[in-house]
Protein backbone atom coordinates (compact mmCIF):
# COMPACT_ATOMS: atom_id res chain seq x y z
CA UNK A 1 0.00 0.00 0.00
CA UNK A 2 1.18 3.75 -1.18
CA UNK A 3 3.85 2.25 -3.53
CA UNK A 4 3.35 2.92 -6.76
CA UNK A 5 5.53 0.91 -9.17
CA UNK A 6 6.59 3.19 -12.53
CA UNK A 7 7.66 1.81 -16.04
CA UNK A 8 9.53 5.26 -17.09
CA UNK A 9 7.12 7.73 -15.56
CA UNK A 10 3.80 5.78 -16.48
CA UNK A 11 2.18 3.91 -13.42
CA UNK A 12 2.31 0.24 -13.99
CA UNK A 13 -0.48 -1.68 -12.39
CA UNK A 14 0.40 -4.59 -10.53
CA UNK A 15 -2.19 -6.97 -13.34
CA UNK A 16 -0.28 -5.66 -15.64
CA UNK A 17 3.13 -6.71 -14.18
CA UNK A 18 1.78 -9.89 -13.14
CA UNK A 19 0.50 -10.84 -16.66
CA UNK A 20 4.12 -9.84 -18.15
CA UNK A 21 5.66 -12.04 -15.51
CA UNK A 22 3.38 -15.06 -16.12
CA UNK A 23 4.10 -14.37 -19.87
CA UNK A 24 7.88 -14.35 -19.46
CA UNK A 25 7.83 -17.31 -17.41
CA UNK A 26 5.79 -19.32 -19.70
CA UNK A 27 8.33 -18.60 -22.71
CA UNK A 28 11.23 -18.84 -20.66
CA UNK A 29 12.94 -22.07 -22.72
CA UNK A 30 14.55 -25.10 -21.04
CA UNK A 31 15.81 -26.92 -23.53
CA UNK A 32 17.82 -26.27 -26.65
CA UNK A 33 15.75 -26.80 -30.17
CA UNK A 34 16.82 -29.47 -33.10
CA UNK A 35 15.45 -29.64 -36.31
CA UNK A 36 13.49 -33.03 -37.57
CA UNK A 37 16.44 -34.16 -39.96
CA UNK A 38 20.16 -35.10 -39.33
CA UNK A 39 22.73 -32.81 -42.03
CA UNK A 40 25.77 -35.53 -42.11
CA UNK A 41 28.59 -33.24 -43.60
CA UNK A 42 31.11 -35.32 -45.48
CA UNK A 43 34.00 -33.74 -43.28
CA UNK A 44 31.72 -33.25 -40.30
CA UNK A 45 33.19 -30.32 -37.78
CA UNK A 46 35.83 -31.50 -34.81
CA UNK A 47 37.20 -28.76 -31.80
CA UNK A 48 39.84 -30.47 -29.37
CA UNK A 49 38.48 -30.69 -26.42
CA UNK A 50 35.13 -32.44 -24.45
CA UNK A 51 31.80 -29.95 -24.12
CA UNK A 52 31.12 -29.38 -20.04
CA UNK A 53 27.84 -30.50 -19.06
CA UNK A 54 26.16 -28.58 -15.92
CA UNK A 55 26.57 -31.14 -13.00
CA UNK A 56 23.72 -28.90 -10.77
CA UNK A 57 20.94 -30.71 -9.64
CA UNK A 58 18.06 -27.86 -10.82
CA UNK A 59 16.16 -26.32 -8.18
CA UNK A 60 12.23 -27.75 -8.33
CA UNK A 61 10.99 -25.43 -10.46
CA UNK A 62 14.11 -24.04 -12.02
CA UNK A 63 16.95 -25.18 -14.91
CA UNK A 64 20.67 -25.72 -14.55
CA UNK A 65 20.69 -24.07 -18.04
CA UNK A 66 19.33 -21.81 -19.72
CA UNK A 67 21.06 -20.56 -22.75
CA UNK A 68 21.33 -22.85 -25.72
CA UNK A 69 23.23 -20.97 -28.55
CA UNK A 70 26.68 -22.06 -27.49
CA UNK A 71 29.12 -24.75 -25.65
CA UNK A 72 31.88 -24.61 -23.63
CA UNK A 73 34.54 -26.97 -24.25
CA UNK A 74 37.28 -27.22 -22.28
CA UNK A 75 40.72 -28.72 -24.06
CA UNK A 76 43.14 -30.20 -21.61
CA UNK A 77 46.30 -30.92 -23.92
CA UNK A 78 46.42 -27.25 -25.07
CA UNK A 79 45.19 -26.66 -21.30
CA UNK A 80 42.30 -23.86 -22.53
CA UNK A 81 38.89 -23.55 -22.02
CA UNK A 82 36.04 -21.78 -25.14
CA UNK A 83 32.94 -20.64 -25.19
CA UNK A 84 31.96 -22.11 -29.11
CA UNK A 85 29.19 -20.76 -30.53
CA UNK A 86 28.06 -21.05 -34.75
CA UNK A 87 29.47 -18.30 -36.99
CA UNK A 88 27.96 -15.02 -38.23
CA UNK A 89 25.92 -15.81 -41.50
CA UNK A 90 27.10 -14.87 -44.41
CA UNK A 91 30.60 -15.48 -43.54
CA UNK A 92 33.39 -17.17 -45.73
CA UNK A 93 32.57 -20.16 -43.64
CA UNK A 94 29.71 -20.61 -45.73
CA UNK A 95 25.89 -22.00 -45.13
CA UNK A 96 27.11 -24.28 -42.78
CA UNK A 97 27.97 -22.02 -40.24
CA UNK A 98 30.50 -23.85 -38.10
CA UNK A 99 31.08 -23.21 -34.15
CA UNK A 100 33.92 -21.20 -32.96
CA UNK A 101 35.24 -19.85 -30.55
CA UNK A 102 34.07 -16.58 -29.38
CA UNK A 103 36.96 -15.93 -26.90
CA UNK A 104 39.44 -18.78 -25.81
CA UNK A 105 41.25 -18.44 -22.25
CA UNK A 106 44.17 -20.18 -20.83
CA UNK A 107 43.42 -22.73 -17.94
CA UNK A 108 45.88 -25.14 -15.36
CA UNK A 109 42.70 -27.68 -14.70
CA UNK A 110 39.44 -28.96 -15.74
CA UNK A 111 36.69 -26.98 -14.20
CA UNK A 112 33.58 -28.69 -13.25
CA UNK A 113 29.86 -26.62 -15.09
CA UNK A 114 27.54 -25.87 -12.08
CA UNK A 115 25.00 -23.96 -14.29
CA UNK A 116 24.61 -21.57 -17.36
CA UNK A 117 22.30 -18.63 -17.75
CA UNK A 118 21.68 -16.75 -20.18
CA UNK A 119 24.84 -14.31 -19.56
CA UNK A 120 27.21 -16.17 -17.78
CA UNK A 121 28.31 -19.62 -16.44
CA UNK A 122 29.24 -20.75 -12.96
CA UNK A 123 32.20 -23.09 -12.49
CA UNK A 124 33.71 -25.01 -10.06
CA UNK A 125 37.79 -25.47 -9.96
CA UNK A 126 39.14 -28.02 -7.95
CA UNK A 127 42.67 -27.60 -6.40
CA UNK A 128 44.35 -30.33 -4.01
CA UNK A 129 42.77 -28.09 -0.85
CA UNK A 130 39.52 -27.80 -2.12
CA UNK A 131 38.82 -25.24 -4.71
CA UNK A 132 36.53 -22.25 -5.87
CA UNK A 133 33.70 -20.78 -7.72
CA UNK A 134 33.55 -18.55 -10.62
CA UNK A 135 31.08 -16.70 -12.60
CA UNK A 136 32.30 -16.29 -16.29
CA UNK A 137 31.28 -13.86 -18.46
CA UNK A 138 29.76 -15.91 -21.64
CA UNK A 139 29.75 -13.19 -23.83
CA UNK A 140 34.25 -12.13 -23.07
CA UNK A 141 35.63 -15.52 -21.42
CA UNK A 142 36.43 -12.72 -18.47
CA UNK A 143 35.79 -13.54 -14.66
CA UNK A 144 32.42 -11.39 -13.14
CA UNK A 145 33.58 -12.93 -9.89
CA UNK A 146 36.40 -15.55 -8.41
CA UNK A 147 35.11 -16.37 -5.21
CA UNK A 148 37.91 -17.04 -2.28
CA UNK A 149 39.34 -20.44 -2.14
CA UNK A 150 37.71 -23.30 0.01
CA UNK A 151 40.99 -23.09 2.49
CA UNK A 152 40.39 -19.53 2.73
CA UNK A 153 36.62 -19.56 3.49
CA UNK A 154 37.01 -22.21 6.36
CA UNK A 155 40.32 -20.91 7.10
CA UNK A 156 38.97 -20.13 10.98
CA UNK A 157 36.21 -23.12 10.77
CA UNK A 158 37.10 -25.56 13.99
CA UNK A 159 37.32 -29.08 11.84
CA UNK A 160 34.63 -31.43 13.75
CA UNK A 161 36.36 -34.66 15.02
CA UNK A 162 39.95 -34.00 13.67
CA UNK A 163 41.22 -36.95 16.22
CA UNK A 164 39.08 -39.17 14.55
CA UNK A 165 39.54 -38.25 11.14
CA UNK A 166 43.30 -38.59 11.50
CA UNK A 167 42.54 -42.42 13.25
CA UNK A 168 40.41 -43.27 10.31
CA UNK A 169 43.09 -41.73 7.94
CA UNK A 170 40.80 -39.11 6.45
CA UNK A 171 37.87 -41.33 4.99
CA UNK A 172 34.69 -42.88 5.51
CA UNK A 173 32.62 -45.45 4.42
CA UNK A 174 29.65 -43.26 2.50
CA UNK A 175 26.29 -45.85 2.02
CA UNK A 176 25.90 -45.28 -1.53
CA UNK A 177 29.84 -44.13 -2.93
CA UNK A 178 31.68 -46.37 -1.16
CA UNK A 179 35.37 -45.26 0.67
CA UNK A 180 35.29 -41.40 0.57
CA UNK A 181 37.46 -38.78 2.29
CA UNK A 182 36.90 -36.48 4.39
CA UNK A 183 38.02 -33.56 2.71
CA UNK A 184 35.93 -34.34 -0.41
CA UNK A 185 33.54 -31.26 -1.32
CA UNK A 186 30.35 -31.24 -2.24
CA UNK A 187 28.87 -28.53 -4.12
CA UNK A 188 24.91 -27.80 -3.89
CA UNK A 189 23.16 -24.60 -5.08
CA UNK A 190 20.04 -22.41 -5.49
CA UNK A 191 18.99 -19.54 -7.51
CA UNK A 192 21.27 -17.49 -5.04
CA UNK A 193 23.41 -19.32 -3.42
CA UNK A 194 26.05 -21.61 -3.68
CA UNK A 195 27.25 -23.99 -0.89
CA UNK A 196 30.38 -25.80 -0.36
CA UNK A 197 29.84 -29.07 1.76
CA UNK A 198 33.35 -30.72 3.10
CA UNK A 199 32.31 -34.33 4.15
CA UNK A 200 34.03 -33.96 7.46
CA UNK A 201 31.34 -31.40 8.51
CA UNK A 202 32.58 -27.69 7.78
CA UNK A 203 30.24 -26.04 5.27
CA UNK A 204 30.90 -22.32 3.28
CA UNK A 205 27.88 -20.12 1.15
CA UNK A 206 28.74 -17.79 -1.67
CA UNK A 207 26.21 -15.29 -2.99
CA UNK A 208 25.65 -16.43 -6.35
CA UNK A 209 25.58 -13.22 -7.43
CA UNK A 210 28.60 -11.49 -6.40
CA UNK A 211 30.38 -14.20 -5.22
CA UNK A 212 30.58 -12.48 -1.48
CA UNK A 213 31.08 -15.08 1.49
CA UNK A 214 28.00 -15.32 3.50
CA UNK A 215 29.01 -17.32 6.18
CA UNK A 216 31.33 -20.39 7.55
CA UNK A 217 30.50 -23.11 9.81
CA UNK A 218 31.12 -26.53 11.24
CA UNK A 219 27.97 -28.53 10.99
CA UNK A 220 26.53 -31.24 13.56
CA UNK A 221 26.93 -33.96 10.98
CA UNK A 222 30.56 -34.79 11.40
CA UNK A 223 30.33 -37.50 8.14
CA UNK A 224 28.06 -35.91 5.40
CA UNK A 225 26.46 -38.46 3.16
CA UNK A 226 24.09 -35.83 0.79
CA UNK A 227 23.03 -32.51 0.54
CA UNK A 228 20.63 -30.31 -1.56
CA UNK A 229 19.29 -26.95 -1.42
CA UNK A 230 16.29 -25.60 -2.90
CA UNK A 231 13.26 -23.78 -1.55
CA UNK A 232 15.80 -21.53 1.21
CA UNK A 233 16.46 -24.64 2.93
CA UNK A 234 19.99 -26.46 3.19
CA UNK A 235 19.27 -30.28 4.36
CA UNK A 236 22.65 -32.23 5.14
CA UNK A 237 22.19 -36.20 5.69
CA UNK A 238 24.91 -37.97 7.60
CA UNK A 239 26.21 -39.32 11.01
CA UNK A 240 26.98 -36.86 14.01
CA UNK A 241 27.23 -37.26 17.50
CA UNK A 242 24.19 -37.68 20.46
CA UNK A 243 24.77 -36.20 23.79
CA UNK A 244 26.33 -39.44 25.19
CA UNK A 245 29.06 -38.90 21.73
CA UNK A 246 27.73 -41.84 20.28
CA UNK A 247 27.87 -41.52 16.66
CA UNK A 248 23.84 -41.94 14.85
CA UNK A 249 22.48 -40.85 11.82
CA UNK A 250 21.13 -37.52 11.55
CA UNK A 251 19.56 -34.95 9.22
CA UNK A 252 19.88 -31.12 9.58
CA UNK A 253 18.33 -28.15 7.57
CA UNK A 254 19.82 -24.76 7.64
CA UNK A 255 18.69 -21.36 5.87
CA UNK A 256 21.44 -21.27 3.45
CA UNK A 257 21.82 -17.76 3.14
CA UNK A 258 22.99 -17.31 7.01
CA UNK A 259 23.98 -20.99 7.98
CA UNK A 260 22.00 -20.76 10.97
CA UNK A 261 20.59 -24.19 11.72
CA UNK A 262 16.32 -24.79 11.60
CA UNK A 263 16.22 -27.88 12.74
CA UNK A 264 18.23 -31.44 13.68
CA UNK A 265 17.20 -35.06 13.99
CA UNK A 266 19.39 -37.22 16.53
CA UNK A 267 16.68 -40.06 16.18
CA UNK A 268 16.49 -41.23 12.90
CA UNK A 269 15.49 -45.09 12.36
CA UNK A 270 18.52 -45.14 9.79
CA UNK A 271 21.42 -44.00 8.15
CA UNK A 272 20.57 -41.01 5.66
CA UNK A 273 21.38 -42.55 2.05
CA UNK A 274 19.88 -39.65 0.15
CA UNK A 275 18.53 -35.99 0.80
CA UNK A 276 16.58 -33.88 -1.56
CA UNK A 277 14.05 -30.98 -0.86
CA UNK A 278 11.00 -30.63 -2.44
CA UNK A 279 8.97 -27.32 -3.85
CA UNK A 280 7.78 -25.47 -1.12
CA UNK A 281 10.41 -26.89 1.39
CA UNK A 282 9.66 -30.60 2.77
CA UNK A 283 12.85 -32.21 2.98
CA UNK A 284 12.87 -35.97 1.52
CA UNK A 285 15.46 -38.83 2.71
CA UNK A 286 16.41 -42.28 1.81
CA UNK A 287 16.86 -44.45 4.98
CA UNK A 288 18.34 -47.67 5.25
CA UNK A 289 14.91 -49.07 4.90
CA UNK A 290 12.65 -46.18 4.41
CA UNK A 291 12.12 -43.21 2.95
CA UNK A 292 10.82 -39.63 5.60
CA UNK A 293 9.35 -36.50 4.30
CA UNK A 294 10.01 -33.99 6.97
CA UNK A 295 8.76 -30.39 7.46
CA UNK A 296 11.95 -28.13 7.72
CA UNK A 297 10.16 -25.34 9.73
CA UNK A 298 9.88 -27.57 12.75
CA UNK A 299 11.29 -31.19 11.71
CA UNK A 300 7.79 -32.43 11.92
CA UNK A 301 6.96 -35.64 9.94
CA UNK A 302 5.13 -35.47 6.73
CA UNK A 303 5.04 -39.06 5.72
CA UNK A 304 6.90 -42.31 6.15
CA UNK A 305 7.12 -44.98 3.68
CA UNK A 306 8.57 -48.11 4.35
CA UNK A 307 8.05 -51.08 1.90
CA UNK A 308 9.98 -54.08 1.85
CA UNK A 309 9.99 -54.36 -1.72
CA UNK A 310 11.65 -50.76 -2.19
CA UNK A 311 14.23 -51.10 0.52
CA UNK A 312 16.77 -49.60 0.75
CA UNK A 313 17.11 -46.24 -2.14
CA UNK A 314 20.46 -45.55 -4.31
CA UNK A 315 19.34 -42.84 -6.20
CA UNK A 316 16.35 -40.76 -6.28
CA UNK A 317 14.64 -37.68 -8.27
CA UNK A 318 12.34 -35.65 -7.95
CA UNK A 319 10.18 -34.87 -10.95
CA UNK A 320 7.10 -32.11 -10.33
CA UNK A 321 5.06 -34.01 -7.82
CA UNK A 322 7.09 -37.95 -8.59
CA UNK A 323 10.11 -38.72 -6.03
CA UNK A 324 11.01 -41.74 -8.64
CA UNK A 325 13.26 -43.76 -6.58
CA UNK A 326 16.01 -46.74 -7.52
CA UNK A 327 15.66 -49.93 -5.38
CA UNK A 328 18.84 -51.61 -4.20
CA UNK A 329 17.14 -54.40 -7.24
CA UNK A 330 17.77 -51.91 -9.74
CA UNK A 331 13.59 -51.06 -10.41
CA UNK A 332 12.75 -47.97 -10.25
CA UNK A 333 9.35 -47.01 -7.91
CA UNK A 334 7.06 -44.38 -8.08
CA UNK A 335 6.34 -42.53 -5.18
CA UNK A 336 3.81 -39.48 -4.43
CA UNK A 337 5.90 -36.90 -2.87
CA UNK A 338 3.31 -35.10 -1.41
CA UNK A 339 2.12 -37.93 0.36
CA UNK A 340 4.05 -40.80 0.31
CA UNK A 341 2.09 -43.76 -1.19
CA UNK A 342 4.25 -45.67 -3.88
CA UNK A 343 2.69 -47.25 -6.70
CA UNK A 344 1.63 -50.91 -6.34
CA UNK A 345 4.66 -52.23 -8.84
CA UNK A 346 7.66 -50.66 -9.93
CA UNK A 347 7.87 -48.60 -13.40
CA UNK A 348 7.86 -50.67 -16.42
CA UNK A 349 11.29 -50.14 -17.88
CA UNK A 350 11.76 -53.65 -19.55
CA UNK A 351 15.62 -53.47 -18.35
CA UNK A 352 16.25 -50.69 -20.20
CA UNK A 353 17.42 -47.99 -17.77
CA UNK A 354 17.96 -50.82 -14.39
CA UNK A 355 21.96 -50.77 -14.54
CA UNK A 356 22.83 -47.78 -15.84
CA UNK A 357 25.16 -45.89 -13.67
CA UNK A 358 24.12 -42.31 -15.29
CA UNK A 359 20.52 -41.68 -15.71
CA UNK A 360 19.22 -38.65 -16.88
CA UNK A 361 15.69 -38.03 -15.54
CA UNK A 362 13.71 -35.05 -16.81
CA UNK A 363 9.64 -34.26 -17.06
CA UNK A 364 9.38 -32.97 -20.50
CA UNK A 365 6.22 -31.47 -22.09
CA UNK A 366 3.01 -29.59 -20.78
CA UNK A 367 -0.57 -30.73 -19.50
CA UNK A 368 -1.33 -33.88 -21.43
CA UNK A 369 1.87 -33.96 -23.40
CA UNK A 370 4.00 -34.16 -19.78
CA UNK A 371 6.28 -37.04 -19.79
CA UNK A 372 8.80 -38.28 -17.72
CA UNK A 373 12.10 -39.17 -19.44
CA UNK A 374 14.64 -41.97 -18.08
CA UNK A 375 17.49 -42.64 -20.29
CA UNK A 376 20.70 -44.47 -19.74
CA UNK A 377 23.28 -46.51 -21.21
CA UNK A 378 20.37 -49.12 -22.12
CA UNK A 379 18.24 -47.51 -23.35
CA UNK A 380 14.97 -44.70 -23.63
CA UNK A 381 11.69 -44.69 -21.31
CA UNK A 382 8.72 -42.35 -21.10
CA UNK A 383 6.22 -42.33 -18.93
CA UNK A 384 2.81 -40.54 -18.31
CA UNK A 385 2.21 -38.53 -15.16
CA UNK A 386 0.65 -41.43 -13.61
CA UNK A 387 3.59 -43.77 -14.63
CA UNK A 388 2.44 -45.81 -17.14
CA UNK A 389 4.86 -46.57 -20.25
CA UNK A 390 4.06 -45.06 -22.65
CA UNK A 391 7.09 -44.82 -25.22
CA UNK A 392 10.50 -46.92 -25.35
CA UNK A 393 13.13 -47.13 -27.94
CA UNK A 394 13.16 -49.90 -30.15
CA UNK A 395 16.38 -50.61 -30.15
CA UNK A 396 17.61 -54.55 -30.18
CA UNK A 397 18.25 -55.57 -26.90
CA UNK A 398 20.88 -55.73 -25.37
CA UNK A 399 22.35 -52.38 -26.48
CA UNK A 400 24.31 -50.03 -25.64
CA UNK A 401 24.40 -46.10 -25.88
CA UNK A 402 25.19 -42.81 -24.37
CA UNK A 403 21.98 -41.10 -22.00
CA UNK A 404 19.82 -38.85 -24.27
CA UNK A 405 20.45 -35.06 -24.54
CA UNK A 406 17.10 -33.08 -24.60
CA UNK A 407 15.78 -30.67 -26.49
CA UNK A 408 12.45 -29.12 -27.69
CA UNK A 409 10.17 -31.91 -28.73
CA UNK A 410 12.87 -35.02 -28.91
CA UNK A 411 16.08 -35.97 -27.59
CA UNK A 412 19.25 -36.98 -29.56
CA UNK A 413 20.60 -40.67 -28.41
CA UNK A 414 23.88 -42.06 -29.66
CA UNK A 415 23.84 -45.83 -29.81
CA UNK A 416 27.19 -48.11 -29.88
CA UNK A 417 26.97 -51.35 -31.75
CA UNK A 418 30.00 -52.91 -30.92
CA UNK A 419 31.76 -56.26 -32.50
CA UNK A 420 29.60 -56.08 -34.97
CA UNK A 421 31.48 -54.70 -38.08
CA UNK A 422 34.64 -56.40 -38.53
CA UNK A 423 37.40 -58.00 -35.95
CA UNK A 424 36.22 -56.06 -32.85
CA UNK A 425 34.79 -53.19 -34.83
CA UNK A 426 32.37 -50.70 -33.59
CA UNK A 427 29.67 -48.90 -35.24
CA UNK A 428 28.48 -45.44 -33.70
CA UNK A 429 24.41 -44.11 -34.90
CA UNK A 430 23.02 -41.41 -33.47
CA UNK A 431 19.14 -40.93 -33.30
CA UNK A 432 16.58 -38.43 -32.82
CA UNK A 433 13.42 -39.80 -30.64
CA UNK A 434 10.65 -37.98 -30.46
CA UNK A 435 9.18 -36.69 -26.70
CA UNK A 436 6.09 -38.64 -27.43
CA UNK A 437 7.00 -42.20 -27.42
CA UNK A 438 10.93 -42.22 -27.81
CA UNK A 439 10.05 -43.59 -31.55
CA UNK A 440 13.07 -42.91 -34.10
CA UNK A 441 12.19 -40.49 -36.17
CA UNK A 442 15.68 -39.95 -37.80
CA UNK A 443 19.30 -41.93 -37.79
CA UNK A 444 22.47 -41.61 -39.34
CA UNK A 445 26.10 -43.73 -38.84
CA UNK A 446 28.75 -41.19 -37.24
CA UNK A 447 32.52 -41.97 -37.34
CA UNK A 448 34.24 -41.36 -33.98
CA UNK A 449 37.83 -40.90 -32.98
CA UNK A 450 37.93 -42.48 -29.22
CA UNK A 451 35.48 -43.77 -26.45
CA UNK A 452 32.49 -41.53 -26.23
CA UNK A 453 31.89 -39.51 -22.83
CA UNK A 454 29.37 -37.01 -23.55
CA UNK A 455 26.52 -36.11 -25.71
CA UNK A 456 25.20 -32.76 -25.27
CA UNK A 457 22.81 -30.51 -27.64
CA UNK A 458 22.70 -26.90 -28.21
CA UNK A 459 20.17 -25.09 -30.83
CA UNK A 460 20.65 -26.90 -33.95
CA UNK A 461 23.56 -28.95 -33.08
CA UNK A 462 24.66 -32.14 -31.20
CA UNK A 463 27.79 -32.25 -29.77
CA UNK A 464 29.25 -35.43 -29.23
CA UNK A 465 32.81 -36.02 -27.59
CA UNK A 466 34.84 -38.22 -27.86
CA UNK A 467 38.61 -39.30 -26.77
CA UNK A 468 40.59 -36.01 -27.31
CA UNK A 469 37.92 -34.11 -29.52
CA UNK A 470 34.22 -33.25 -30.04
CA UNK A 471 32.15 -34.03 -33.42
CA UNK A 472 29.42 -31.25 -34.11
CA UNK A 473 26.27 -32.87 -36.14
CA UNK A 474 24.05 -30.46 -37.37
CA UNK A 475 20.36 -30.77 -37.18
CA UNK A 476 19.31 -27.49 -38.40
CA UNK A 477 16.44 -25.87 -37.12
CA UNK A 478 13.52 -25.14 -39.55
Amino acid sequence: PGVTLLDGDAPLGTDELFNDLTRRLAERRTHPRLGPALAIDDNPQLIQGYVLRPLARAEPGGVSRARFDGALIVNPPEGTLAWHTPAEAGTADGAANPLRAAWTRKVDRDPLLLRIDEASAWVFWPDETGGWVERINLDDGSAMWTSSPWAELARDVEIPDEDDRARARSRFIDPIEGRVRTDELLVTLDARTIILVERGGRAAAIDSATGQPLWASSLETIRVHDTDTAADVLAIGGMGKDREGRLVPMLVTLDPRTGEAITTDRALPGVVRWVRIRAGGPVLAGLRSRIVSVSPADGRSNWTLENPAIGETEDAWLLGDALVVRSEDDNLWMIDAGTGRAARSPLETRGRINTSDRVVAERIGVGDAERLLFSGSDGVCLFDAEGSLVGIDAFTQPSQMMPAAVSEGGMAVLKIERGRFGLGGTRYVINLLSADSARVTEAAAIRLFGEPSAVEAIDGRVLISAGEATLVVRVPVE
